[in-house]
């Protein structure tokens, strides 16, 4: 698509070969999975989010996540499973924070992370937070 490929284009002005970087374009649900499954951290710098569900999403397949305090990721990323950072615009944080994390200078526990995501975010509870919230004004 044009927008892959301005993204492309954009990473080699950069200086940033296919080494470093890997525009996949649109992917299915099991394409998402399998490609989060494989990553070393999940990253999500955003100005605004309301919930951020592919944070929770990364951190079901126990993997770390780095995201922007922006609405919705203080409420899903804990120091167990990721990192916050204060400004999407604060491009050398983020990237030494991400280098942290790939070169395990900060670690994290996967399968902390997946069953904090599980009982936080899983079908069971899910569904009874909902029950709750609705009881209350029902």
């Amino acid at each position: 698509s044009d927008s892959k490929l301005r993204w492309e284009i954009l990473a080699r002005e950069m200086g940033l070969g296919v080494d470093r970087v890997r525009f996949l374009g649109t992917l299915n649900r099991t394409q998402v999975r399998d490609w989060m499954q494989k990553c070393s951290v999940f990253v999500l710098p955003s100005r605004l989010e309301t919930f951020g569900c592919v944070l929770a999403e990364a951190q079901a397949c126990g993997k770390p996540v780095v995201a922007t305090r922006c609405g919705g990721p203080e409420s899903i990323v804990t120091s167990e499973s990721g990192i916050l950072v204060d400004d999407v615009d604060d491009y050398e944080t983020l990237a030494s924070v991400i280098d942290r994390i790939i070169t395990r200078k900060i670690r994290f526990d996967s399968r902390l992370i997946r069953e904090q995501a599980v009982n936080r975010f899983g079908r069971r509870n899910f569904v009874k937070s909902m029950f709750d919230l609705y009881s209350r004004f029902f």
